[in-house]
């Protein structure tokens, strides 16, 4: 009987650690809608474990007139608790048919990665690009190999010729960190509250 009880508490104990190395995928279509240029917009996800690892996001638009694009999208990592790997923002021509799936066209761009702070920031910037007024498609893709998963925020800015494009990384950043923290803190108070009160039955 005490050997059966000392196994069903081990049990209990390793069930958190079972959880959180349980690997998941995600898509998700985002709308961020039509707009005229020039217009920022945001776009943000947060991944935890098991909810999703591999992700990938598809966020619709279109404008009108023809604009310069460019857009930044940012990955904070803190140890192996909280981080995306292989984070990629690409952008296409493209649009949803009339059952809401991705419809996927030509590649324009894909985004140049740059990290600083020992590796801890990934930043992904699409350079400004001339392009028409239609329908387009931004992809981002990557992996949650946090233990609490993963976070990312980005912003896609549109200005018509004869405009500078407004540089956002500064801006962006601030809000990438706050996001990331406030998601880092609500699932490390949750995990620690299910620990403790798993191994108190024991």
């Amino acid at each position: 009987m005490n050997m059966h009880r000392k196994n069903k508490c081990l049990q209990l104990a390793l069930l958190p650690l079972a959880i959180l190395l349980t690997e998941h995928s995600t898509a998700a279509t985002i709308i961020l809608g039509d707009t005229t240029s020039p217009r920022i917009f945001t776009y943000k996800d947060s991944f935890t474990r098991p909810s999703s690892s591999e992700f990938t996001d598809w966020f619709v638009f279109s404008f009108n007139p023809t604009s310069y694009l460019d857009a930044k999208t940012i990955s904070l990592k803190s140890g192996s608790i909280f981080g995306i790997t292989n984070l990629q923002t690409k952008l296409y021509q493209g649009q949803l048919d009339a059952n809401g799936a991705v419809q996927q066209g030509l590649l324009l761009a894909e985004a140049i990665v740059s990290t600083s702070g020992s590796a801890n920031t990934t930043v992904q910037s699409i350079s400004p690009l001339l392009v028409q007024g239609g329908r387009y498609l931004l992809k981002v893709s990557g992996r949650a190999t946090g233990t609490l998963g993963g976070s990312y925020s980005g912003s896609l800015n549109l200005v018509p010729p004869g405009q500078v494009p407004v540089p956002s990384a500064v801006s962006l950043l601030g809000i990438g960190l706050a996001m990331i923290g406030f998601v880092f803190r609500g699932r490390r108070y949750l995990v620690k509250g299910q620990n403790e009160n798993t191994l108190s039955a024991c």
